[in-house]
């Protein structure tokens, strides 16, 4: 994976000129699935199950086994947004698409979350940057359109 170390830009549509929330959701969701993926595997004795391979044989099939349904299982690859079921099952459990299970995610977050507020010291430092800026990019304070120090998400 060329050693890309940084995942960004999660939610953002139009070269980050819009954000949306429901894509961060859709986004994050891949973003977990690439950082399992580059994390690459474990090597140890037990995760390589010898003993599994050994026992089911050159012409076996050793994918149902205790083992490897259990790594199977505790795997953070399963995604939470997107469907990984085959097309019938998928069809007899209500065609739940990505964007309907995102969307369930995204008004959950907005009404159950609570992240800790910020400091008084960083909400100031906040302050100081956006109006940094505001005069170097000549904007009127009035002109923004939210305080970047409170809540100003209503689901």
């Amino acid at each position: 994976m060329a050693g890309a170390s940084a995942i960004f830009g999660l939610g953002m549509l139009e070269s980050g000129i819009t954000f949306d929330f429901l894509q961060a959701v859709l986004d994050n969701d891949i973003a977990r699935m690439v950082k399992f993926a580059v994390k690459g595997v474990s090597v140890t004795e037990k995760f390589m199950a010898l003993d599994e391979i050994k026992e089911a044989g050159h012409t076996g099939n050793f994918m149902m086994s205790p083992m490897t349904l259990e790594y199977m299982r505790s795997m953070p690859s399963n995604p939470d947004t997107f469907e990984r079921n085959n097309r019938s099952r998928w069809e007899s459990t209500g065609k739940v698409n990505a964007e309907d299970t995102a969307k369930e995610k995204l008004l959950d977050i907005f009404q159950n979350h609570k992240p800790e507020p910020i400091s008084p010291s960083v909400a100031e430092d906040i302050r100081k940057l956006r109006k940094e800026a505001e005069r170097a990019e000549g904007i009127e304070s009035d002109m923004v359109p939210f305080n970047l120090t409170r809540n100003y998400i209503v689901p």
